[in-house]
């Protein structure tokens, strides 16, 4: 049966937004390559690539770095990243080739101070097995020679050292109160990388009796000093604790945040950076070649450089903006402002937005650091350029923070409806029947009644609308016609 345009009404959006993928040409030529070489070589999305690679810069560039907007305006240089993609995406292989040279550095690094640790160790134990002699020996003497023993003891505990702790950058599942021990020993940094999102059952409480604890990890984020209690050792002062986080969590799990109210009051989930690219399952060749040698090794020697640079007694070189830099970002800041009012388009995710002008500085810094990797970035001022590659990311990462948002908090039967839509559309479909729907979508749709409210939200949204069926003994499928408007170009 052929229908009208003109017997239909405009279909209703569902509010779903159209999502941009990872920006491209907006990172120094050997990074750029190296995303569009990894997304290409494992067939997945380019936002994967882009945000791994992008936490990456951030953990070998957090504790070197800060840059200074204004000069009574720091941020630091650590980012938190979110992609969202369904179990088997390759995340592991992805989160592997970027964090490569990371895993060399930390090898290198241990390599180079084993051999010190044995020795401090094999010292300890001497001087130790020393002072257990001194100690029986003080018990049997009379006070004239207990305060010689006792001054003994005391120059040889001196002599004691702590080993020095294995240089570790990144981990991928710790405790809050690990964290804080983890960070006294590297520097006061530490990132958590991982292609799963274990971290936020463990914020949630999993090892606290269901109480959260995000203290650390929110001072973390913005730089701040922070101390860490535990129980029979003293608490562990942190000056300026620094946590960068590249996360690949499912989509499903992001949706569930939202149930925490916890995460959402105290700004734990407007301090992420999120990606919901679209998934690659079902259609990669699986034949494609492997990555390029030369392309990785251009790319770990951006990364070995930052981590060749060396701070002076210990202190953050500070990465100022060029005058063009400083006002593109005001430029943006104040957009970004305007939509945070009443009815704008980030109204509803101020928490979010208002940190968005802080994170494009520190891309922009990521950017910068990594186009001077081999020389002394501090020497330069962030220009325009790199202002302006960290504003289109900025701009990506609004979009889908919105659709992150939106997807946390939808209501059930709208996320099935744009399921179903979204099979339609593929499918181009004039007509289908309950029955064909139920089984296409069979993985999504457990039961028909679950089905069945996504089918009425296309039906009030005049998406479709159902044939009356002619009586028959037997009972038929349901007939559905769909809008012909749905393929009309201008929609």
């Amino acid at each position: 049966m052929t229908t009208s345009f003109h017997d239909w009404q405009a279909p209703i959006s569902l509010g779903a937004i159209e999502l941009p993928s990872f920006p491209e040409e907006v990172f120094p030529e050997a990074v750029e390559k190296f995303i569009c070489e990894l997304s290409r070589s494992t067939e997945t999305p380019r936002d994967l690539a882009g945000l791994t690679v992008l936490a990456a810069l951030a953990t070998v560039s957090h504790d070197k770095y800060v840059v200074q907007v204004k000069p009574d305006y720091l941020e630091p240089v650590n980012l938190w990243t979110a992609v969202a993609l369904p179990s088997g995406s390759r995340k592991s292989a992805v989160l592997s080739a970027a964090t490569k040279p990371i895993e060399k550095y930390e090898k290198q690094k241990q390599l180079l101070i084993e051999p010190l640790i044995k020795e401090i160790i094999s010292k300890n134990k001497s001087l130790e097995m020393r002072i257990k002699e001194l100690r029986n020996k003080i018990a049997r003497v009379g006070d004239s020679g207990f305060e010689a023993l006792q001054q003994g003891i005391f120059e040889l505990e001196q002599k004691v050292k702590e080993p020095p702790a294995c240089p570790q950058l990144w981990t991928s599942d710790i405790t809050p109160e690990n964290l804080g021990a983890l960070m006294v020993t590297n520097n006061e940094c530490m990132a958590i990388l991982s292609d799963e999102a274990g971290i936020f059952d463990i914020l949630a409480g999993r090892y606290s009796s269901g109480v959260p604890n995000l203290d650390l990890f929110l001072k973390s984020h913005s730089g701040s000093s922070a101390r860490v209690n535990r129980m029979g050792r003293p608490p562990d002062l942190l000056q300026r604790a620094i946590l960068t986080m590249g996360l690949t969590p499912q989509p499903d799990v992001l949706k569930g945040l939202s149930r925490n109210r916890v995460f959402r009051g105290r700004g734990l989930l407007g301090r992420f950076l999120y990606a919901l690219p679209p998934s690659n399952l079902g259609k990669r060749e699986l034949n494609a070649a492997p990555l390029s040698i030369e392309i990785e090794q251009a790319y770990h020697a951006v990364l070995e450089g930052i981590l060749a640079h060396e701070m002076k007694e210990n202190t953050p070189y500070r990465l100022l903006l060029s005058k063009e830099a400083y006002e593109k970002l005001l430029t943006y800041s104040r957009a970004i402002e305007i939509q945070m009012d009443e009815g704008g388009s980030l109204a509803f995710m101020t928490d979010w937005a208002g940190k968005l002008a802080g994170q494009i500085a520190r891309m922009a810094a990521l950017i910068h650091i990594a186009r001077y990797a081999m020389g002394e970035p501090w020497m330069k001022e962030i220009s325009e350029e790199d202002m302006r590659a960290a504003i289109k990311i900025g701009h990506y990462f609004s979009v889908h923070a919105r659709a992150v948002f939106d997807l946390m908090e939808v209501d059930p039967a709208i996320e099935g409806a744009r399921v179903i839509l979204r099979w339609i559309e593929k499918n181009r479909y004039e007509q289908f029947t309950f029955r064909d729907c139920q089984y296409a979508n069979k993985s999504r749709f457990k039961k028909a009644d679950e089905m069945q409210r996504a089918i009425d939200v296309l039906l009030e949204n005049y998406f479709i609308r159902e044939r009356e069926q002619e009586k028959k003994p037997h009972r038929p499928s349901r007939v559905f016609d769909v809008n012909p408007l749905l393929y009309q170009e201008d929609l």
